[in-house]
């Protein structure tokens, strides 16, 4: 194809706005219609020019998709709640089932626009009605596996009309849609210029005459149209779109879909949330990382959180978390024990309600406690316990460890604390045997550390030693 054959194309449909097609009242539908079956609509209606609707509409198509610029119309769309229809060649849309399914999932009207964008002279034999019933026989077999419906809007590549056409678009109770104001933006340079971006909007706004104007735009390109003749670039459609919806909203008009629906339903989002660990000790600092999504990230949006712990039922709100530029939070937590983390995104008008989950498991180290000092001192002196405080066989420094023991029938209490190797010297002066215990209160994730130590209090003999006699020496009586 050449740019003047699509130029041709273009001005034959502008030429028959007005006029109606004698061609489409002499169409009677012929066996095809129930081979078609399952795949039949109830639309067989046109050509249709304008947006349908009461007041002042606007329909926005976007034809050849789907695209790497997709995306981005996608967003534009979204942004200002405008629904589109999207005309998607059946080539294009095999090889791009995720971008397919994004339009969808976003709301917008999906229709046929032919598997291979092939105009009537490229075809041997023309369009006849077995050519174009197979093309869009193909093309809704990929369409309908996203939407799950018969497609039942179909326009013909570069706006051509036949008899077969017409034959074969009814045959599947298809209504042929065309358009009444042309942006030309097919014939855009490679590049992103102001020029071409201008001429874009000054064409795509000349339906401001019209009650309901049909605006013809594009997000791809014809299969077969080498990039020497038509640039595959959509950048200056994608910088003319917001001025084009802002120049038909000030004007009045509400924007719809070929099918008459307006305004965009909420988004489809996704929420998902991970932790760098699964399973920490108890007590201790994790991270938990989500993030929200939908065509784009959800930014500023506020994310509630609650837990709940195994055996429970019902779950305790926690609080609320923003997400970023990205799309994602953090959250840093400190769980005493096992614990599931929820997060909900409420119901908005632009977004769908979206929970993720995470659960982290705690668990606990065990505490040793040794005393090592001496079993049995004479009443009077001191004694010296020795104590040593580890985890997993790692110091434990810095912990405070309490020493119980009982004088006169008081439990009297006294505490040390165990320096950087976690050892500690324990120093006093029983009056009589003791027990001493000695406690490491838990501290998560730390348990509890227990000791004892007994020591035995040996009386002084306090009797005089007597002198040995001489043999033969007398003793006192």
């Amino acid at each position: 194809m050449t740019i003047s054959m699509r130029a041709r194309a273009v001005t034959a449909v502008s030429a028959a706005v007005g006029a109606a097609l004698l061609l489409t009242v002499a169409v009677v539908p012929t066996a095809t219609s129930t081979a078609a079956g399952r795949e039949r609509c109830s639309r067989a209606v046109g050509p249709t020019f304008y947006a349908p609707g009461s007041g002042k509409t606007v329909a926005l198509s976007f034809d050849d998709g789907p695209t790497k610029f997709t995306p981005q119309v996608l967003r534009i769309l979204r942004a200002h709640d405008v629904r589109a229809t999207f005309f998607v060649t059946g080539r294009h849309a095999a090889a791009r089932p995720r971008l397919l399914r994004q339009v969808v999932a976003e709301g917008h009207l999906l229709a046929g626009h032919t598997f291979d964008h092939d105009y009537p002279d490229q075809v041997s034999g023309g369009w006849t009605r077995s050519y174009v019933a197979e093309q869009i026989r193909r093309t809704n077999r990929v369409l309908s596996a996203v939407t799950h419906q018969p497609i039942c809007f179909f326009r013909p590549p570069g706006g051509h009309q036949t008899s077969g056409m017409y034959d074969a678009a009814r045959a599947y109770g298809a209504e042929v849609v065309l358009w009444s104001v042309s942006s030309e933006d097919w014939a855009q340079p490679a590049t992103t210029t102001a020029a071409a971006t201008q001429h874009i909007i000054d064409r795509a706004t000349a339906g401001g005459s019209q009650t309901h104007p049909s605006v013809l735009m594009h997000d791809g390109k014809g299969s077969h149209e080498p990039e020497s003749e038509v640039s595959s670039n959509r950048s200056n459609t994608v910088a003319a779109l917001p001025a084009i919806i802002r120049y038909y909203r000030s004007n009045g008009y509400r924007f719809v879909d070929h099918s008459g629906r307006s305004g965009l339903p909420p988004q489809r989002t996704t929420l998902r949330i991970a932790t760098a660990e699964a399973t920490i000790p108890a007590g201790t600092r994790t991270v938990l990382k989500g993030t929200v999504a939908a065509t784009g990230p959800v930014v500023r949006q506020e994310v509630a959180w609650s837990t709940r712990r195994p055996g429970a039922h019902s779950w305790k709100r926690g609080g609320a978390v923003s997400t970023g530029a990205d799309g994602g939070f953090r959250l840093a937590v400190k769980p005493r024990s096992d614990t599931a983390y929820r997060f909900v995104l409420p119901a908005t008008a632009r977004f769908r309600r979206a929970v993720g989950e995470v659960a982290v498991s705690t668990y606990r180290v065990a505490t040793q406690l040794t005393v090592a000092g001496p079993t049995s001192i004479a009443a009077g002196d001191s004694v010296s316990l020795e104590v040593a405080v580890t985890s997993d066989a790692h110091p434990r420094a810095g912990e405070s460890v309490v020493v119980r023991r009982r004088v006169d029938g008081v439990v009297v209490t006294s505490r040390v604390r165990t320096d950087a190797k976690g050892r500690a010297t324990f120093t006093d002066q029983p009056t009589a045997s003791t027990r001493y215990t000695l406690t490491v209160p838990r501290r998560l994730p730390y348990e509890a550390g227990t000791g004892r130590h007994d020591v035995a209090v040996e009386p002084v003999d306090t009797t005089e030693p007597t002198e040995p006699t001489e043999p033969g020496e007398p003793t006192e009586p």
